[in-house]
């Protein structure tokens, strides 16, 4: 008999709420929010509607079915005594040896699903139980009892959730766009992450939306809502790793501690009952991930998928033909049909909810259509590796930072050297890097107009946002801590909930399930994220600028030599204006629909992209930024 390793896993879209008074309308409304997310889960769908404390609750969810097609784990589910309910998205990992433990406290089971497991954990252990679980999620449970709302955010928030307070109303969604349509009123922009991401290229950082009054709930945090108490909502922070160094372990001890935590996440991620697949760009993380899988399962058929650019330059095809040939993987490359670029661009628009940096994006999103039609179910990539293990550059200005707080002014001189000559960059860059880590928000403001960069643009028409309180300064949300002298190390802990990272989730989140696939991240376990933070930084990164330098080590005898030793990773980066110069005509298409918008001087925000892509003005990304931004805003048609 064939081994189920995961039931009913719950790949999903959930929404719901709590109204003081509920519109004539609100299931009508309901039933589309749900329907909004059905490529989340396009299996099943699960609705209840009941009174609570002088109000009316909701819960709906979309089933995603990875394994078992059975009606045991149909969602939402109810506890025996009917106090608890919940709805689920994401995966327990572990979830057959906490069923194993709760069996023997002596719950009993109806299903074979981790949401049942999931939901017995919660009664058996209530918060404590979170510290327990091996997985990512987002999930929402009603309390009958406590007439409260549990939503809660797994540590990296890969899985994402959504929810707004208005008028005494509380709703949540697994994507904005739903919550917007349960919104009694019309929904507004939110001027400040407007302008931050227009001019400073900021994004996905804090628990505000471009949408306002519509926030996320952070990554590792816990929000209740109490219906007695419904003005506001109390949320706080459940996981948030230590940053203690570790000063009783050597390099090599450490090296093999970090192989076989990889190792064991790669054996977790791989439990399923379809096929899965890898993504594959041809840098250390995803090499290391197919060739770990390679290592555990010899005979094992690995699917790779990996965007190949045209340009030489940009191009990673050498790399990734290494690791397939290593391997002896079935390789399935995907390169760009320009002739549909403009139409796939607008698409990944739509999907992604909010707008994003620059179109490096399209290259995931391909990965994940070729999978679909490969009838592909599961996808590993390596995203969280940089963050985790010391990778883009080894964060020099952070590592610096380190040197200098401890008064190690020689080894960061030698340091800086070698960083410069190992990446091939000047003194200006180290200049900038260890300015962006020290300098206050309103000097950082001060350099960026000293070096050109216009940080008051004349296409913003600032007499219509003076009055909204917006702040004009570069926005920093890195908070790196200020008693410790682990600068690199507190970096990265803060990327992972204030940084890139939380982007990268979003992409890959929103790519993945527009095509109903589900994206597993073996590098993003609490085991990985404590350990490294736990080890010497000069292990992340060496005192030649090496990065992921222990990591590079562990994987030794996996990884071919070559790919483990080479400093140019290029990553999932695309001729971008290249391309937006060949789709120009659909571009100019876009700009001529009228938006609505007083806060952009339209005019001069119009000649600003078409001058930059007639090539009378230097390109920059944030070109694309600016039409990407008005592109969302007419598809979503947002007017103020």
């Amino acid at each position: 008999k064939k081994e189920i390793l995961f039931s009913n896993k719950n790949m999903c879209g959930i929404v719901g709420s709590w109204h003081n008074k509920i519109p004539k309308d609100y299931r009508d409304r309901f039933d589309v929010a749900i329907d909004s997310m059905k490529s989340r889960g396009p299996d099943s769908r699960g609705c209840f509607i009941e009174s609570a404390s002088e109000g009316t609750i909701a819960f709906g969810h979309r089933r995603l079915s990875i394994i078992d097609l059975s009606n045991g784990g149909h969602q939402p589910m109810h506890s025996l005594d009917k106090r608890y309910s919940i709805i689920f998205n994401g995966m327990i990992y572990n979830f057959k040896e906490l069923r194993s433990e709760l069996n023997d406290l002596g719950v009993k089971f109806l299903s074979s699903s981790d949401t049942e497991v999931l939901l017995s954990s919660w009664i058996t252990w209530k918060e404590n139980c979170l510290s327990k679980i091996v997985g990512m999620f987002s999930f929402v449970i009603f309390d009958r009892h406590e007439q409260n709302f549990i939503c809660v955010r797994d540590r990296f928030g890969m899985k994402p959730f959504f929810y707004s307070l208005v008028d005494n109303n509380f709703i949540f969604a697994s994507e904005a766009s739903a919550i917007r349509l349960l919104l009694d009123n019309k929904a507004e922009l939110n001027l400040q992450r407007c302008y931050d991401y227009l001019v400073f290229g900021d994004q996905d950082n804090t628990n505000e939306t471009f949408v306002k009054n519509v926030m996320q709930l952070p990554a590792g945090c816990l929000l209740k809502f109490n219906f007695l108490k419904k003005d506001k909502v109390h949320l706080r922070r459940w996981w948030y790793p230590a940053i203690e160094k570790n000063e009783n372990i050597d390099f090599e001890k450490a090296a093999n501690i970090l192989k076989n935590k990889f190792f064991e996440n790669i054996q977790n991620h791989l439990r399923s009952d379809v096929s899965v697949g890898a993504a594959l760009s041809g840098g250390i993380d995803s090499s290391s991930t197919v060739c770990a899988i390679r290592s555990l399962y010899p005979n094992r058929e690995i699917n790779t998928f990996s965007y190949i650019a045209k340009k030489k330059n940009l191009s990673e095809e050498k790399w990734v033909d290494i690791i397939n040939d290593y391997t002896k993987a079935k390789e399935h490359k995907i390169f760009v049909d320009i002739d549909n670029l403009s139409s796939e661009l607008d698409n990944i628009i739509k999907i992604q909810g909010e707008p994003f940096l620059d179109t490096s994006i399209l290259a995931e999103y391909l990965i994940f259509k070729e999978a679909k039609k490969k009838g592909i179910k599961v996808i590993l990539e390596g995203q969280g590796g940089d963050e985790l293990l010391g990778g883009y550059y080894g964060y020099p200005g952070a590592r610096l930072h380190s040197l200098i707080s401890e008064k190690k002014y020689l080894e960061a001189y030698k340091f800086s050297k070698n960083w410069k000559k190992l990446h091939n960059k000047s003194s200006f860059d180290v200049f900038s890097r260890i300015g962006q880590e020290i300098l206050s928000n309103p000097l950082k403001n001060l350099a960026l107009n000293l070096i050109g960069k216009n940080t008051k643009p004349d296409w913003i028409n600032y007499k219509a946002i003076n009055s909204k309180n917006i702040n004009y300064t570069i926005p920093n949300h890195i908070k790196n801590s200020k008693t410790s002298k682990r600068k690199l190390i507190s970096k990265l802990r803060a990327n992972i909930f204030n940084g890139g990272l939380p982007a990268l989730l979003r992409y890959a989140d929103r790519s993945s399930m527009s095509f109903s696939i589900e994206c597993r991240l073996p590098f993003l376990t609490s085991d990985i994220a404590e350990f490294m933070f736990s080890l010497p930084e000069e292990f992340l990164v060496s005192k030649f600028g090496e990065t992921k330098y222990i990591f590079r080590h562990s994987m030794k005898g996996i990884v071919p030599d070559q790919v483990l030793n080479r400093n140019d990773k290029i990553g999932f980066t695309t001729p971008e204006e290249e391309w937006l110069k060949l789709i120009k005509p659909s571009i100019k298409k876009w700009l001529e629909k009228p938006c609505k918008l007083s806060f952009l001087n339209q005019d001069n925000y119009k000649k600003e992209i078409l001058l930059a892509l007639d090539e009378k003005k230097p390109y920059s990304n944030q070109i694309w930024r600016m039409i990407n931004f008005y592109r969302w805003v007419q598809i979503n048609n947002f007017d103020q």
